[in-house]
């Protein structure tokens, strides 16, 4: 019987030792074709040499390969995608990390396939839409499958428009801060500590521009001499440059948020940076820094277990600053 009269009842279980076994035959008859010139060997396969090694990994982390959302929304992946409209992202191996991206980064929307379409569609070679619609539901991101998300598109994205225009990506894209003398990135990470402005200049010193500097003669007023000076200081002395008071946070709310006195703040979330007081992590170190701590732990939390647990929380914490931890605890006073 064909294939499809097969009943799936009849068939043998097929177990993993059992795949290992017929990879193994298939592959010791492949290398005798190959010596005996009867075949010619592409390539090796992409996993076969380290298989071991991946499953078991997997096995320690079954979520090795699931990678957290950025937060951005429809208009922000539009834009992303705009700077990156040119012909060596639309070679099929970027234009599918593209996809798989932009798929990542909305759940697999339908918005999200429409923000895909729009972008192929910008490609002179584009076909139809039925290439990208077929490809769309094989973006599930599994264990065992690398994910490209939408990090590495805003990386490429920013990189464009730091060659092209790189004034416009700095007007549009970072922040003084008043307080503190810092400078904030408005496409970095929530949780990303902002830049002294000092740390700011030095970071930014080799990323150059040419300007026209006025060098007038007496016998030519207007004269002008090109200069390339960093970015940094026009975009300093720039009128379009961003600026805000400081930081508040709002879930939900606008990107920008205004006082009654029409002060500026950017809305974000900043974990405060926490220096360890222990670095030797010594019995004579944590008890004269940390002994006060513990013992008054001990007091509102005499239970061992749940004193342990509330470490743990605030560790979690502390060590993933950009994860928004689900649980919070709530001490009930008994008396």
């Amino acid at each position: 019987p064909g294939i499809n009269e097969m009943a799936r009842d009849s068939l043998p279980l097929l177990t993993l030792e059992n795949a290992r076994e017929v990879i193994q035959e298939f592959e010791t008859l492949a290398n005798a074709k190959v010596e005996s010139n009867g075949w010619v060997r592409v390539k090796d396969g992409t996993n076969g040499s380290n298989s071991d090694v991946q499953e078991a990994n997997i096995g320690e982390n079954p979520f090795v390969n699931i990678k957290p959302r950025i937060g951005m929304t429809d208009e922000e992946i539009r834009r992303a995608l705009a700077s990156i409209a040119k012909g060596n992202y639309w070679t099929y191996e970027n234009w599918i990390r593209v996809g798989m991206a932009v798929w990542h980064e909305t759940g697999g929307s339908l918005e999200g396939l429409s923000l895909w379409i729009q972008w192929s569609e910008r490609d002179p070679n584009f076909q139809s839409d039925r290439d990208c619609r077929t490809r769309w539901p094989g973006f599930r991101p599994s264990p065992t499958g690398r994910c490209t998300t939408m990090a590495t598109v805003l990386r490429w994205a920013r990189d464009e428009r730091m060659e092209t225009d790189p004034l416009g990506e700095f007007k549009g894209r970072f922040v003084y801060v008043a307080d503190g003398d810092a400078v904030h990135d408005l496409e970095g990470y929530g949780h990303d500590k902002p830049l002294l402005l000092k740390e700011f200049r030095n970071m930014t010193a080799n990323i150059r521009m040419t300007i026209e500097e006025r060098r007038p003669l007496a016998d030519d007023p207007d004269r002008g001499v090109e200069k390339v000076v960093p970015v940094h200081s026009q975009w300093m002395i720039s009128e379009a440059r961003k600026t805000a008071q400081g930081f508040e946070y709002v879930p939900g709310g606008d990107t920008f948020l205004q006082d009654v006195q029409n002060r500026v703040y950017i809305n974000t979330f900043h974990m405060p940076v926490f220096h360890d007081p222990c670095p030797d992590a010594t019995p004579e170190c944590t008890e004269s820094m940390l002994g006060v701590f513990f013992r008054h732990m001990e007091y509102i939390l005499p239970v061992e277990v749940e004193r342990e647990w509330f470490y743990s929380w605030m560790a979690f914490n502390i060590k993933n600053p950009g994860v928004r931890c689900k649980v919070t605890p709530l001490l009930i006073a008994t008396d």
